[in-house]
C-alpha cells in the first residue's frame, strides 16, 4: 500500500527514525499533538464531549482523555507506523480506525484535518530532523493512511 504511494524504502526507514523519539515520550507527544490540533481547530473539541468531565477545566484534566490519548491514538499511529510494509495488517488497523470513528460521524474530512495536524507536530517537534525528505516521506505516508480510512468513513 505505501509503496503503492510512492513512498520507498529509504522514506519508511526515516518516518520510523524519526517517529521514534515521539514515541518514546508518547504521553507528552500525544497530549501535544492534541494541543496542536485544539489550537489549529478548536472546533474539533466537539469530538470528545465524552471526555468532557464537571469541574474539569480541560480535557486534558481528564485522565481518560489521556488514556485515549496515550493507549488508542498514540499505540495506533505507532502500529501503522510498525507495519508500512505489512499490507495486510495496515490494511486491518486502518479499516478498524476507520469504523471506530465512523460510528462517531467522522468523515474524510476530518481525518485528513488529523493528517495535516500530525504533520504540523511533527514538524514543531522535530525540528530540523523534519528536513525536506522526511516531510515528503511523512507527507505520502499520511495521505495514503488517510486515503484508505476514507474508503471506510466516507
Amino acid at each position: 500500500i505505501i509503496q503503492d504511494c510512492g513512498v520507498s524504502k529509504e522514506g519508511i526507514a526515516a518516518v520510523r527514525k524519526t517517529w521514534e523519539p515521539v514515541y518514546k515520550d508518547k504521553e507528552n507527544s500525544g497530549v501535544f499533538l492534541f494541543q496542536v490540533l485544539f489550537e489549529l481547530h478548536p472546533d474539533f473539541e466537539k469530538y470528545f464531549a465524552r471526555f468532557k468531565s464537571e469541574g474539569a477545566k480541560s480535557l486534558f484534566d481528564n485522565p481518560m482523555f489521556l488514556f485515549h490519548v496515550k493507549h488508542k491514538v498514540m499505540d495506533s499511529l505507532n502500529e501503522v507506523i510498525d507495519n508500512l510494509e505489512n499490507d495486510e495488517r495496515l490494511l486491518k488497523i486502518l479499516k478498524s480506525v476507520a469504523s471506530n470513528h465512523k460510528k462517531r460521524n467522522i468523515k474524510k474530512e476530518e481525518f485528513v484535518t488529523l493528517g495535516k495536524v500530525v504533520l504540523e507536530t511533527l514538524r514543531r517537534a522535530l525540528g530540523t530532523a523534519m528536513n525536506p525528505e522526511v516531510e515528503d516521506a511523512w507527507t505520502k505516508v499520511i495521505d495514503c493512511a488517510m486515503s484508505a480510512i476514507g474508503k471506510v468513513t466516507g
